[in-house]
């Protein structure tokens, strides 16, 4: 169900560019997270070990961002931990896809919507 533009399940996607490698450059993504408005690095945090239970602190990568609007969290990216040369996407919304496909074009790739959850 939407809700205002907003969608109670999450949303993916990916940043690509083809061919891979070269794909999309790590150090230009980390550099774009310092430099656009709407990435603001990951914050340090706590969470839960799901095997102990014990706290688990959480340290921030610098290829790891918060997609922020209006002060608002409507997603999360991080580059991929899979070896491909990509960021992906977690999203709250639809309305944030047209900033995703200007972030994806000044890395000289492009937006791929993959589903939702």
């Amino acid at each position: 169900m939407t809700i205002g533009g907003s969608i109670s399940m999450e949303h993916f996607g990916r940043i690509i560019s083809e061919p891979d490698p070269p794909g999309i450059d790590n150090q230009r993504w980390v550099e774009l997270i310092g430099q656009h408005p709407n990435l603001v690095l990951f914050q340090p945090g706590y969470g839960m070990n799901p095997f102990t239970k014990e706290p688990l602190a959480i340290l921030p990568k610098p290829d790891t961002a918060d997609l922020v609007v209006g002060g608002e969290k409507l997603g999360f990216m991080e580059w991929s931990q899979h070896g491909e040369n990509e960021i992906w996407v977690s999203l709250t919304t639809l309305a944030v896809i047209p900033l995703l496909k200007d972030l994806a074009e000044s890395l000289g790739g492009h937006f791929e919507e993959l589903g939702t959850k």
